[in-house]
């Protein structure tokens, strides 16, 4: 993962980091040139307590990304898994961004986008309906009946940015349905956690209260 800045319109690598599953930097493959106090996954680091990349903390939790396990109880733990888990144990399929729910990681990226699309849609209809705009209205044409050459270039911008969101979704919609799909068929091939819970095509713990075929609810499990 890099972090890039535009300065004058040129782009500069401010930090890259290669992770272990959890998020703790590779040695020797991981650099930044500012104090950017984000990583793996948007959490913020916590550097004061095992060093670089070793500790991250959310809203809800603060966990070891070498062992994969947080400090404090899951405050929405789920049956059959360790409430000391992160990410169901599987951060490459999952995110949990503030700590407390588990999710198939695109869903995330889903939610966001959509609501930058409504955003977006109606800062559209905006100019079309106060300014008389259309996509397929010409420059010249705008700017002949009018027109201030700065409503065009923002509405162009406007356009220019519903169209890339939209194109994201698509992505992330695509995306999503691939991993769903990896998730459907590890929960049918193997139990989660030697037999005692499985999880669902949404990404939930299937068994939420541990009696899945008969199993008997775990006690937490580190």
């Amino acid at each position: 993962m890099a972090t890039v800045k535009f300065y004058n319109t040129n782009p500069v690598v401010t930090s890259y980091t290669d992770y272990y599953p959890f998020g703790y930097p590779m040695p020797n493959r991981n650099w930044s040139g500012t104090d950017y106090r984000f990583g793996f996954n948007g959490q913020e680091k916590d550097n004061e307590i095992y060093g670089e990349g070793k500790s991250y903390t959310a809203e809800f939790w603060q966990y070891d990304s070498r062992l994969g396990r947080r400090w404090n109880l899951d405050p929405k733990g789920e049956a059959s898994i360790s409430l000391y888990a992160c990410f169901g144990d599987n951060p490459i399929m999952f995110s949990d961004i503030l700590g407390n729910t588990i999710r198939n990681g695109y869903k995330y990226l889903i939610d966001r986008t959509e609501k930058l699309i409504t955003q977006t849609g109606n800062a559209k209809n905006y100019y079309e309906t106060q300014y008389g705009l259309s996509e397929d209205m010409s420059k010249k044409e705008y700017i002949a009946g009018g027109g201030k050459r700065k409503t065009w270039t923002e509405y162009r911008k406007t356009l220019s940015s519903l169209h890339g969101y939209q194109k994201d979704l698509a992505y992330y919609n695509e995306r999503f349905e691939v991993t769903q799909k990896i998730i459907g068929k590890w929960a049918k091939k193997s139990d989660f956690r030697g037999g005692h819970g499985r999880y669902d095509e949404s990404g939930k713990v299937a068994n939420k209260y541990g009696h899945l075929k008969g199993n008997k609810p775990l006690s937490p499990i580190l």
